[in-house]
């Protein structure tokens, strides 16, 4: 059985939808948490929802560095869009990306910077939200100069 590494960032209230997507595909999961209430609930859903060997739970300092197969964010769009470098170093080629948590009038901003490194498709929309998906870009050969 070939593993799928998950990392995302999320709030706690996905956890539950995240543990019952662990238990069906049996992946295996990191995640970054910025608060330590955060952290703890994430642990406790997983324990709660029969997981809590499949995912590792990390404060972003202290996070290892991995390869994964799909990343989730559900984060600001700030952040989403600072860290697009890191999520696009993490992820495998043909990585897929997944962003949510996005109000409809900042995802062409969003998408804007994510085009350098994944392949956008169009947003879902629902209500005032948009969720985005990509699929990691091959990493691009520069000749030194």
């Amino acid at each position: 059985m070939t593993w799928l590494q998950l990392t995302f960032a999320t709030t706690s209230d996905n956890a539950d939808l995240i543990s019952e997507g662990l238990t069906d595909a049996g992946a295996q999961a990191v995640t970054t948490r910025n608060n330590e209430q955060a952290l703890i609930a994430t642990q406790e859903n997983a324990r709660r929802n029969g997981v809590s060997e499949q995912i590792e739970t990390f404060f972003p300092e202290t996070m290892p560095s991995i390869t994964a197969d799909m990343l989730v964010a559900n984060i600001l769009s700030e952040p989403l869009i600072k860290l697009v470098p890191v999520f696009a170093d993490t992820l495998s080629a043909d990585g897929r990306i997944v962003l949510s948590g996005i109000l409809a009038n900042q995802a062409g901003e969003i998408v804007r910077a994510y085009e350098l490194w994944f392949n956008m498709r169009p947003a879902v929309s629902s209500n005032e939200w948009v969720r985005l998906e990509g699929i990691r870009l091959p990493v691009k050969q520069t000749d030194d100069v």
